[in-house]
C-alpha cells in the first residue's frame, strides 16, 4: 500500500478550490464568538451575518454553516440549556437557531432598540439582552421559545456588556462609562 504525504493533498485540495479559474471568496471579519463548554463547540459569527459552528473535538471541524443576510448583524451569540443556541444584534431582534433543520428556528423583538450584547444564566434557563436604549432585558428560555420575564432599571446609555454572577442571582451590565449590578 502506498503512503500519501497528506500536506500535498492539502495543497492539490487548496490548489483545486482556490485556482485563478476559481477564485476563492474572500473570507469575513469575525464579529463575535460563543463557546459551548459542553459539547466544545465554538459559534463564531462574521460581519455578513453569517454564524458557523465549529467542532473543537473533531479537529476544529466546521460542521454546521447558516448563511448569513445584509439586513442581519449579528453583534452577540449565546449558547443556553446545553446545545440552544441563540443570537442578536442591531435589527433588534433575538433569534435561536435550529441545529437540526439549519435554519432560523424563530426570531422575536426585543423590543429595546438595537441589542449589543447577550448571557444565559449559569442554569441556561434565562437570557439575558442589553440594548441600545439603556435596557437590560430577561427572558425565560422555555422548550419552544423564549418568553419576556421583566426589565431591569433602564441605564443611561446603550449596555455594551453582561454578565451572570456563577450563582444567578446577580448580573453586571456594562456601559460605556459605568457599571451597574442588579
Amino acid at each position: 500500500m502506498a503512503s500519501v504525504d497528506l500536506s500535498y493533498c492539502s495543497f492539490l485540495h487548496l490548489l483545486l478550490l482556490c485556482s485563478p479559474i476559481l477564485a476563492c471568496p474572500p473570507l469575513n471579519g469575525i464579529r463575535c464568538v460563543a463557546y459551548n463548554n459542553q459539547s466544545n463547540r465554538l459559534a463564531v459569527s462574521r460581519t455578513d451575518g453569517t454564524v458557523e459552528i465549529y467542532n473543537l473535538s473533531a479537529n476544529y471541524f466546521q460542521e454546521k454553516f447558516f448563511p448569513g443576510h445584509e439586513s442581519r448583524a449579528t453583534e452577540a451569540l449565546c449558547w443556553a440549556e446545553g446545545q440552544r443556541l441563540f443570537s442578536a444584534g442591531l435589527n433588534g431582534e433575538i433569534m435561536e437557531y435550529d441545529l437540526q433543520a439549519l435554519n432560523i428556528k424563530y426570531a422575536m423583538d426585543a423590543f429595546g432598540g438595537p441589542i449589543w450584547s447577550m448571557a444565559a444564566s449559569p442554569s441556561g434557563s434565562q437570557l439575558l439582552v442589553g440594548c441600545e436604549d439603556g435596557s437590560v432585558k430577561l427572558f425565560q428560555i422555555t422548550p419552544d421559545k423564549i418568553q419576556f420575564e421583566r426589565n431591569f432599571d433602564r441605564q443611561k446609555s446603550r449596555i455594551l456588556s453582561l454578565s451572570w454572577h456563577p450563582s444567578g442571582t446577580h448580573i453586571a451590565a456594562g456601559s460605556i462609562d459605568y457599571i451597574s449590578v442588579f
